[in-house]
């Protein structure tokens, strides 16, 4: 499995582009992407704060059979996510000026022709193939706007340019019982997980994403190419996108 990651910042704010990790062998990938939220410092400590504890919680799994364990490793993206919103809630508390502060997050283990995830947050991740022609999102938004959709006031079209899209109902520093969504699907050859942050999916439509992947030779360019058109049709907030193929 190959893995490239970019992360850049718009112009609206300064931001620590460490913005997500992966971590690669033969046969296994970790990776995590965050969007900071509460302030114009509080949420680039807090995505900091979720990428340190899944770095150290690698480590100690990276070197054992429990990577090779699918329960296992269920249980350690699970454990991560809480122990990274525990530290949040903890150094925010310490603080008064990072009170509130919290980050988005998607949290993804890959082990062989398995993938699992867990998140928190508007952050998405999406399945893309050649071979069937498709892309699908297979996290869904925890956002007021998503929640709308869901109960039939909006379509999913008012949606994308719905004044409250940005409020998101679920992050990492909301509260100490926070719950993560838990994914696990097939990943097999000539596919690509895309995980990526607001910034991108506010710029470019699923579609347009799409597109570049098409036309992409490879999976780096893929990264490149989406991040410079998104750049070109005007965004402006923090773009982070990470992909990863076999």
């Amino acid at each position: 499995m190959k893995a490239f990651s970019k992360s850049e910042v718009g112009s609206l704010r300064e931001t620590n582009q460490d913005n997500c990790y992966f971590k690669v062998s033969e046969d296994f990938v970790c990776a995590v992407v965050c969007d900071g939220v509460g302030g114009s410092n509080g949420g680039g400590i807090a995505s900091n704060l979720v990428i340190d504890t899944v770095k150290e919680e690698v480590s100690n799994i990276f070197d054992t059979d429990k990577k090779n364990d699918l329960e296992a490793l269920k249980a350690f993206l699970f454990d991560t996510a809480k122990k990274a919103n525990e530290v949040i809630l903890e150094t925010s508390r310490a603080n008064e000026n990072l009170k509130n502060m919290g980050t988005t997050m998607v949290l993804v283990a890959i082990i062989g022709d398995v993938l699992q995830l867990v998140y928190a947050g508007d952050s998405r991740a999406y399945l893309m193939s050649k071979n069937d022609n498709s892309i699908k999102q297979i996290t869904k938004d925890h956002s007021l706007v998503q929640e709308m959709v869901d109960a039939g006031h909006i379509t999913d079209e008012q949606a994308k340019d719905h004044p409250l899209k940005n409020i998101i109902t679920r992050s990492l520093g909301m509260d100490m019982n926070n719950k993560f969504d838990y994914i696990k699907t097939s990943f097999s050859d000539n596919t690509a997980l895309l995980i990526c942050t607001d910034g991108l999916t506010n710029s470019l439509s699923d579609k347009e994403i799409f597109d570049v992947f098409l036309d992409a030779p490879d999976i780096e360019k893929f990264v490149s190419n989406t991040m410079n058109l998104a750049k070109k049709l005007g965004g402006q907030d923090d773009i982070t996108i990470l992909a990863v193929d076999e």
